[in-house]
């Protein structure tokens, strides 16, 4: 029995320090500010000061907050790496997409590799990831890996996060700086090396093609590195990101339309591997070969299809993740956030 009682104390004790997180990652416990006294949490959640306490010290001991003797307790924002273990890691994205099951294969070798434990978290469709990584730190797993994909972001819970102790990197992306390390394909080399190998080719007039979602880190890396190697607005061309499911369909009105009034270009530039597929496809369906077809990221038969690809490092990316987080963990007090471009690797047909 006095075992039983110990076991449900320390379980409560728990409970009352991820109670007072949550309430910090809401917001309602802001930055800066004093918290409740121990005597009024206590009465609150109905249970006794000495529970409260030792949750207190809990929090103490992350560096979540700062107890003064005379000032209360404040909150404290500390936007450091926090010391832990390698031991799990968790990948978290909106959806198992292609792209991203082919950089989780490659991360999981590398983490078994150094005897990580890798889990893969899909945000549910109508929530955040924000509240995803929140439900993965409740859960004693502090280590994140994350793809946002379209996904906003609020910063303000971005930083909360941090400063309750999540270690975090982003994949694709460099808006989770300065909360977190971000880490994505050099576009403009990709862009400026496909250009050079079209031209290479006999190439002269570039179509680029990509998606009118500009808000995503990669549609918009990319279309501005074509713009300062071409300098051609009339040769931009769109798909619309919101008939994405339909990029085929797209892809066969596009070229259409262009093959109809004679302006299909040299070549055509895919900013990502759906549209690549798409047009590839639609090249297939129309008997069209003189068009020179270049495309970042991976096609599935590139090789038997005369495309040129600029195709991520994935083993090189997982590697920089991989130590990003290391580094955050073994050197909490010296780590601040990073982008770091990464590049990738050009395959000529």
């Amino acid at each position: 029995m006095e075992r039983t009682g110990r076991m449900h104390q320390d379980r409560l004790y728990v409970e009352i320090k991820n109670r007072i997180c949550r309430l910090i990652y809401e917001g309602i416990y802001p930055e800066s500010e004093r918290i409740p006294p121990e005597r009024t949490l206590a009465e609150q959640w109905n249970v006794s000061r000495v529970t409260v306490r030792k949750a207190l010290e809990l929090l103490e001991e992350e560096n979540v907050i700062r107890r003064e003797v005379g000032s209360g307790t404040r909150i404290v924002y500390r936007n450091t790496g926090h010391r832990g273990t390698m031991d799990t890691v968790t990948l978290t994205a909106p959806a198992r997409s292609p792209f991203f099951s082919e950089f989780i294969e490659e991360f999981q070798k590398y983490a078994d590799s150094r005897d990580s434990l890798v889990l893969f978290a899909q945000k549910a469709e109508n929530g955040t990831i924000e509240d995803c990584l929140y439900r993965l730190y409740e859960k004693g797993l502090y280590n994140a890996v994350v793809w946002l994909d379209d996904n906003q972001m609020d910063f303000d819970r971005l930083k909360r996060l941090r400063a309750l102790g999540m270690n975090m990197v982003f994949f694709d992306t460099d808006l989770a700086v300065p909360y977190a390390d971000c880490i994505h394909l050099d576009n403009q080399e990709a862009v400026s090396k496909l250009c050079r190998s079209i031209r290479g080719q006999g190439g002269k007039r570039i179509g680029y093609l990509g998606w009118d979602r500009e808000e995503i880190f990669s549609i918009r890396k990319r279309k501005e590195a074509f713009l300062q190697v071409k300098g051609q607005r009339d040769l931009m061309l769109e798909l619309s990101w919101s008939r994405r499911r339909e990029a085929k369909r797209c892809a066969q009105e596009l070229i259409g339309g262009l093959l109809t009034e004679g302006r299909l270009p040299d070549a055509i530039l895919c900013t990502d591997e759906e549209i690549g597929i798409a047009v590839s496809t639609v090249f297939e369906r129309m008997d069209i070969r003189s068009v020179i077809l270049a495309v970042i990221d991976a096609v599935p038969g590139s090789n038997q299809r005369d495309i040129i690809t600029y195709r991520q490092d994935f083993p090189e990316i997982s590697r920089k993740i991989y130590e990003c987080l290391k580094s955050q963990n073994e050197y909490p007090g010296t780590w601040a956030a990073k982008e770091y471009p990464v590049k990738g690797i050009l395959d000529i047909s």
